[in-house]
């Protein structure tokens, strides 16, 4: 498992723990969407707008109650909105900013 991406890990964590949690009797409360989006998100707020100012210098002002996960490597940087809003103020970069919001994906060059 060390050579896999953080992203992944953190999936398979995650569904390991949804799992032990269906063994143990309390699969209705894990199973349960809020959970998992909190389980699945990389960035995530809970009662206040924040802003996440990334690496790439690109800004994501994020509303309250608002979960992203971050899938972005050397070739692209990629969001998917797991829940809530959030503002995406993308800065020139040769990598393509891609935002997924369920089935709609917007691709910023």
């Amino acid at each position: 498992m060390p050579d896999q991406p953080k992203s992944k890990i953190a999936e398979e964590a995650a569904d390991l723990f949804l799992r032990l949690a269906e063994a143990l009797g309390g699969a209705a409360y894990m199973a349960s969407e809020p959970v998992q989006t909190f389980l699945l998100a990389d960035h995530r707020t809970q009662r206040a707008p924040e802003t996440l100012v990334l690496s790439s210098s690109d800004r994501i002002d994020m509303d309250a109650s608002t979960a992203l996960r971050d899938r972005s490597d050397s070739n692209e940087r990629r969001f998917t909105v797991l829940d809530g809003a959030a503002l995406f103020q993308v800065e020139q970069d040769p990598r393509p900013f891609l935002v997924d919001i369920g089935p709609i994906s917007v691709r910023v060059t």
